[in-house]
């Protein structure tokens, strides 16, 4: 979100002044953090920074480059000199794996094809039909209910339709494996290159 002030003779307070300020009252809002900065005047660069200075921290090894770079974030945050120390690290996304046993869904006459499909049509935009009026056209959407979307747990009450008729649950057929992944970027690559960011405190060298 972006802050336009009032120029500055109509007010008293400079722009490091103001978010000193506003920085105590939204520190403690719960579930999320809030860092305030002052864009420089010139840009350098396309990507968008929550803080005044940035590091950006490369290596081959996706593992040790997950664990040092937290590691660089903690130490960075105990240099009193500077505050708002963040990174935009993000490998704890929850991630929920259906996988199919595929010897148990066979009992039931079931295969992996069958299992996908139906899990598509329960969280994926599947468009079943088109209803037509004389001046529009409706296409419809086939979903399961957005409150059932919300938990992993609603999965097991997931039923899959046998060769026999029989309605199958998912457990009989696959099991749930939850684990954390790292964030994609909207080109829909990982981001292997994590970011320390801060921003100083008072005017500190920070080239030392």
């Amino acid at each position: 979100m972006n802050v336009i002030l009032k120029p500055r003779r109509q007010r008293k307070l400079s722009a490091n002044q103001i978010i000193e300020q506003l920085r105590p009252r939204v520190v403690n809002f719960p579930g999320f953090r809030v860092f305030m900065t002052i864009p420089p005047t010139i840009r350098i660069g396309g990507r968008m920074s929550k803080s005044a200075y940035e590091l950006t921290v490369q290596a081959p090894d996706t593992n040790a480059l997950y664990t040092e770079a937290q590691k660089l974030e903690g130490e960075i945050a105990r240099v009193p000199e500077v505050q708002d120390v963040t990174s935009d690290l993000q490998i704890k996304n929850p991630r929920v794996n259906v996988v199919i046993d595929r010897e148990r869904a066979a009992r039931h006459t079931l295969n992996a094809t069958q299992i996908e499909q139906a899990l598509y049509s329960a969280f994926g935009p599947r468009w079943t039909s088109t209803i037509y009026s004389p001046t529009n056209q409706y296409r419809v959407l086939m979903e399961i209910q957005p409150k059932y979307q919300a938990h992993a747990d609603y999965l097991s009450k997931l039923y899959f339709k046998a060769g026999d008729g029989a309605l199958i649950p998912l457990p009989r057929g696959a099991r749930l494996a939850t684990s954390c992944e790292g964030a994609s970027r909207p080109g829909g690559e990982i981001d292997v290159w994590p970011r320390a960011e801060e921003t100083p405190v008072a005017a500190v060298d920070l080239s030392s």
